[in-house]
């Protein structure tokens, strides 16, 4: 189990579950990329757009592989619970890119 930075959560999670993931899954492209062995995703109606996906997966990989900060208050003011620091999270990066 890993502690994030100062942040008081916990997680290593082996599989991912996501309630109505929409037009993208890119939470489950994330888990994946991170680590996760298996990533299910739960919607009432097929919304997947397979190019957008993939588009989404690009920008992924280009964050981890930059090792970029995670978007603040600036980007997403609403967002809660607020971090001590946005600094990439490599105490949670499980991937050799």
């Amino acid at each position: 189990m890993v502690v994030l930075s100062g942040q008081n959560l916990s997680c290593k999670p082996r599989k991912i579950a996501e309630l109505g993931p929409g037009d993208s899954i890119g939470i489950g492209i994330m888990s994946l990329l991170l680590g996760a062995d298996k990533y299910y995703a739960f919607d009432v109606v097929k919304f997947a757009n397979t190019s957008q996906n993939l588009q989404i997966f690009e920008r992924l990989v280009h964050l981890l592989e930059n090792k970029s900060p995670i978007p603040g208050a600036d980007i997403f003011p609403r967002v809660s619970p607020k971090l001590k620091n946005y600094d990439f999270p490599s105490d949670i990066f499980m991937m050799n890119i």
